[in-house]
């Protein structure tokens, strides 16, 4: 942490499209004063301002020698301390069967439960009565000759499963048996809060279970972008944390099958041949984990192109979702960012946005939700499942 701190030659490029810096306009609420923070000030005084970023890699993306600052900044949220919320949702992440339980009994509540105005995005987003590796636990897929697993990312499969159908049903039509191997959380709100102990043993959890089925299967896909990002980019940092050579020999036989949804079906399918055109108007958005940490932009909009696809203005800025310690902290900041970016969707006048990522979801269709908007949000997956042709 100290030594990504310290290299940092202030150079000011990871200051412009700072969604901190955006809103506050002054220097300790920017990526280059957060990092002298964390080289100079102690932890107690760094997390009134530390907890404002919203982790969106653009810095990192922006940085001339793509120093880690995000890293950094988890690092130093390791020494912040953690509310009782936090710590029993990190607890829920170990423990997959009382999340389970705890997320079922969530969805039976009445939809005007968590509408107070000063709870963030993440208290208003409705729970399924089933979630999505509950509902296909025992269900027999169809045998094709290509074969893929999926990881489908805590969001959509406890809240926005219709992802996970669309999916199936696109994998389906292209002739691709689906394996769901058995999963935990991804560990990203963990690691981003800076709990690197929750995130560990769930990163070493889900590469036991998937080392077992890797060689069945060509890819591993996820929907999610944030997921996507913490494992292709995040698991093997935070083993070389630990030093936990073992599971980083274990993760490099693995990580090569991990793709992007959009990635994998634009890149190595033939997707595109089985829409149908529509006139419907719709806008993109790019996911932070997408555009700036991944650097996937065209996958998605290839995949969308049998719509009347709207382009958004600055559509790589942030949604403003930022996690759960924004979410919980800083909810007045959370949505000066979100607020800017639906401003650029209304003026689209599209119908839908799309965003391969359930926590843009949950941002922007609260936000336009607010606002009594009509447009709707929708995955990717949901766009293309609607336009295959019906054999």
């Amino acid at each position: 942490m100290q030594d990504i701190a310290s290299a940092c030659v202030k150079c000011a490029k990871c200051i412009q499209g700072c969604a901190t810096y955006q809103i506050h306009r002054d220097e300790v609420h920017s990526p280059r004063g957060f990092l002298e923070l964390i080289k100079s000030v102690e932890i107690a005084q760094q997390e009134e301002f530390l907890d404002t970023c919203f982790l969106c890699t653009h810095c990192v993306s922006a940085c001339p020698i793509g120093l880690p600052i995000d890293f950094a900044i988890m690092q130093s949220r390791r020494g912040s301390k953690q509310g009782i919320l936090k710590r029993f949702y990190f607890f829920l992440l170990r423990h997959r069967k009382i999340m389970d339980f705890v997320f079922l009994f969530l969805s039976f509540l009445p939809p005007c439960f968590f509408k107070q105005k000063k709870v963030g995005v993440i208290f208003k987003i409705p729970f399924k009565h089933q979630a999505f590796l509950q509902k296909y636990k025992n269900y027999q897929f169809k045998k094709y000759s290509r074969k893929v697993a999926i990881f489908i990312g805590c969001l959509a499969n406890y809240n926005y499963s219709e992802t996970g159908d669309a999916l199936l049903k696109i994998l389906d039509s292209l002739e691709i048996e689906a394996l769901i191997p058995k999963q935990e959380c991804c560990s990203a709100p963990a690691l981003f809060s800076g709990d690197f102990d929750t995130s560990l043993k769930l990163i070493k959890k889900n590469i036991t279970y998937f080392e077992k089925i890797i060689d069945e299967v060509e890819a591993i896909l996820i929907p999610e972008a944030t997921c996507a990002s913490v494992i292709i980019k995040d698991w093997q940092r935070v083993l070389e944390y630990y030093q936990e050579e073992e599971y980083l020999q274990k993760l490099k036989l693995i990580q090569h099958k991990f793709f992007l949804t959009s990635v994998f079906f634009a890149m190595h399918t033939d997707l595109r041949k089985k829409m149908i055109q529509t006139k419907q108007k719709i806008t993109y958005h790019d996911p932070c984990h997408a555009c700036k940490s991944l650097k996937i932009k065209t996958p998605p909009r290839e995949l969308l192109q049998h719509y009347d696809l709207v382009e958004l203005e600055d559509s790589e800025s942030c949604c403003g979702f930022g996690g759960v310690t924004l979410q919980i902290k800083k909810n007045d900041l959370v949505k000066k960012v979100g607020e800017k970016k639906i401003d650029k969707i209304l003026k689209t006048n599209a119908e839908i946005v799309s965003a391969e990522c359930s926590a843009c979801h949950a941002q922007i269709a609260t936000l336009l939700a607010e606002k009594k908007s009509k447009v709707v949000f929708k995955h990717p997956l949901e766009l293309i499942a609607q336009t295959l042709k019906k054999e």
